[in-house]
């Protein structure tokens, strides 16, 4: 899963100017989920031929995702499959009603305040991801995952293989020095792994999680783009950007009623 020059969100097509990770596919290495992720969505758009993004489920009726993969679309265009590790059956199904954009957000070459809100048609009976409290520091252990493409390469198909599978890696967050231009007020900056697995194509909007003194997951980051130097942004071996949610608690609160 790596984001890659541009996360082209929805279709895996680099969208000139941004480098986001939209087209943060697949994870690239990593596992498939080894637990269950009853937050975890998959963003659809019925009318293409393929998986869009990730989403977090963090109230019964609202989504979070990142706003490049979804500035383009009207909310009527887009549904979610919430629950379920196969992003193709399971779980329960939704409409996006309303889509609400963070104020400040802004595409341009790198996306910016990267976060987008989307309501559900009717609530779901599932468990919501909490939030985190704080942002974390440099060597903190985080679990990225999703459903972004597995090829490292940036142009390795017209149209790339997104996994059914959900699939999971271990990082750790890195310094903001780590990663290029990363900002630290509403972003975290996420270390490769020795490994090399990655955020890829298809992971954008999926979640960076850490676990709780319970035990339980909570979110620090969602999945935003490529924080290399690379000219050609490969997936694997550089660091990645995750938008802070816990940066913009307040407006999220006030945006769904919490």
């Amino acid at each position: 899963m790596r984001i890659t020059k541009l996360l082209a969100a929805a279709f895996g097509a680099a969208l000139v100017g941004i480098a986001t990770a939209g087209s943060a596919g697949a994870i690239v290495g990593g596992v498939p989920a080894d637990e269950q992720y009853p937050f975890m969505a998959s963003l659809q758009v019925p009318d293409e031929p393929r998986f869009h993004c990730g989403a977090t489920l963090i109230d019964d009726d609202w989504l979070l995702t990142a706003g490049h993969c979804v500035d383009s679309f009207d909310a009527g265009q887009l549904t979610a499959r919430i629950g379920s590790p196969d992003r193709t059956t399971g779980g329960e199904e939704r409409r996006i009603t309303e889509k609400v954009l963070h104020p400040q957000y802004k595409k341009e070459y790198l996306a910016q305040y990267d976060f987008a809100l989307l309501k559900l048609d009717r609530p779901v009976d599932l468990p919501a991801v909490r939030i985190a409290d704080a942002g974390q520091v440099p060597g903190k252990d985080t679990r990225l995952i999703g459903w972004g493409r597995e090829c490292s390469e940036f142009d390795c198909g017209e149209v790339p293989a997104f996994p059914r599978q959900l699939k999971q890696y271990d990082a750790e967050v890195g310094d903001d020095a780590e990663c290029a231009k990363t900002d630290g007020s509403v972003d975290t900056c996420v270390r490769p792994p020795a490994t090399g697995d990655s955020v890829c194509q298809g992971d954008s909007g999926g979640p960076a999680l850490i676990r709780d003194a319970a035990g339980r997951w909570e979110q620090i980051g969602i999945t935003s783009r490529f924080g290399g130097t690379a000219e050609e942004a490969v997936c694997g071996g550089e660091p990645d950007i995750f938008a802070d949610p816990v940066a913009v608690r307040d407006w999220i609160g006030q945006t769904i009623g919490g």
